[in-house]
């Protein structure tokens, strides 16, 4: 699977059974990084309209609850959609030691469990 080009490596974790969740930062807008990924992985399921969300299976990666803990695939999250007082939001913030950095979209990509 390509990674959204220009992204920015946040932090990665344990999402449980053995699958890692992986974190990028981007500020590229929503769109764009959505489009890719329709290009990339095909179709795609909005979550939420707001903060905007889209998620993309991984192909030939089948969800099994029995075994995963969360879907393996992409997640698209919009940081920068106007809140219920219409104002906008500035981003998602990601402190690296004392150093705060914005982006305007995060990338989320889970794996799939390691095959036994």
């Amino acid at each position: 699977m390509k990674l959204f080009p220009g992204s920015e490596f946040l932090e990665s974790f344990d999402g449980g059974t053995g699958q890692r969740i992986y974190l990028f930062g981007t500020n590229t807008p929503y769109a764009d990084v959505v489009a890719f990924y329709r290009r990339e992985l095909k179709g795609g399921t909005e979550l939420f309209k707001e903060p905007a969300m889209q998620q993309f299976d991984l192909p030939g990666v089948k969800y099994q609850k029995d075994i995963m803990a969360t879907p393996p695939g992409v997640v698209v999250k919009d940081y920068t959609w106007s809140g219920v007082n219409g104002g906008v939001t500035p981003g998602f913030v990601f402190v690296d030691g004392t150093t705060p950095k914005r982006f305007f979209t995060v990338v989320q990509i889970v794996s799939a469990p390691p095959v036994k």
